[in-house]
């Protein structure tokens, strides 16, 4: 009986003994599992500030994009103008205009523009699609009407001053078929026009006079060369954009560009993916793509744009009063 006693003494002291250790076992892994969950606390807050910070570098680099695209044709414009040299030593037969048709008017110059008009009021609450040509007029502006002709379709062009019989039937081209002609300068020297405020405003007085003795059309949409956000210019952007307030002239920058004065040697492919991609996250696009000299192949992929476009529902239109203003630099800032 005593011996019973005792194993049943030793068995409540084992027992006891191993409740005991239980809860120091138990305290050890909370331990643990608190450290655990706060590493991975803090692994989850790190991978959310990658997210925001690669958010930011994206928004940054899409920003620097802008610029630095229209920076190179800055540079690109330079090459252009010794080629545009060349080609008046040895002018090419085909850039000459036929006989008696220079001044011909289109019947349906009004019902174009009063339909774009329509339109426009229209289609506030869909995706609308302003595609911008600069640096123009050239042999590929006539190819660009064409298509654009040919799919129905009108848009805006941004010109440089051209005083020979081809380039001047292209402006009245672009007026008579429906389109929306805008200035991007006369001369489309960077340094000699935005050297001073006097040199800018030589300059965008000739232009301008040159358009209304051609087409008679008082042209109030211009495109400053580079953009308002280029870093060229000796003189502050917001100075030249006051003088534009005055003149009631209104400018468009652009908030999507097929990259075709990028300084890179993009295929009809990735220039075309450039374009889709930003129309899509916006409702109103203006796209900036170039009909100067040299620019082939934007060119050879508008028509592949025009039916994406198309297959995506949007209005392509050309700029007009009703267009929601793009401007990397705001005019009232």
């Amino acid at each position: 009986m005593g011996k019973s006693k005792d194993e049943t003494e030793k068995i409540i002291e084992n027992g006891y003994g191993f409740s005991h250790g239980d809860k120091k076992n138990n305290a050890g892994i909370i331990k643990r599992w608190a450290v655990l969950g706060g590493f991975f606390f803090v692994l989850n807050i790190c991978f959310i500030l990658i997210i925001c910070a690669n958010h930011a570098i994206k928004s940054k680099e899409e920003t620097v994009v802008m610029i630095q695209g229209a920076e190179a044709e800055a540079e690109t414009a330079k090459k252009e103008s010794v080629k545009a040299d060349g080609k008046k030593k040895n002018p090419d037969k085909s850039d000459k205009p036929e006989e008696g048709k220079q001044s011909g008017k289109n019947p349906d110059k009004t019902s174009d523009k009063s339909n774009t008009r329509k339109n426009t009021n229209s289609i506030r609450d869909e995706k609308r699609v302003y595609l911008t040509f600069d640096d123009g007029p050239s042999k590929n502006t006539e190819k660009v009407l064409d298509i654009l002709k040919k799919h129905k379709v009108k848009a805006t062009f941004f010109v440089i001053g051209k005083e020979d019989d081809y380039s001047k039937k292209m402006y009245k081209r672009i007026v008579e078929e429906g389109h929306t002609l805008g200035m991007h300068s006369y001369s489309h020297d960077y340094k000699q026009i935005y050297k001073s405020k006097e040199a800018f405003f030589k300059d965008y007085d000739k232009i301008h006079k040159l358009l209304k003795r051609v087409t008679g059309e008082d042209v109030k949409y211009y495109r400053f060369p580079g953009g308002t956000s280029n870093t060229l210019s000796d003189v502050p952007m917001k100075t030249l954009i006051k003088g534009m307030n005055k003149r009631k002239v209104e400018y468009f920058d652009w908030n999507v560009m097929n990259g075709d004065a990028s300084g890179k040697n993009l295929t009809k492919k990735q220039m075309l993916q450039n374009v889709l991609k930003d129309v899509e996250i916006h409702n109103t696009s203006v796209v900036l793509m170039h009909d100067g000299a040299g620019k082939d192949k934007t060119v050879e992929m508008l028509p592949d744009l025009l039916k994406a476009l198309k297959k995506m529902k949007t209005s392509v239109l050309p700029i007009d009063e009703d267009t929601p203003l793009v401007q990397h630099v705001k005019k009232d800032s």
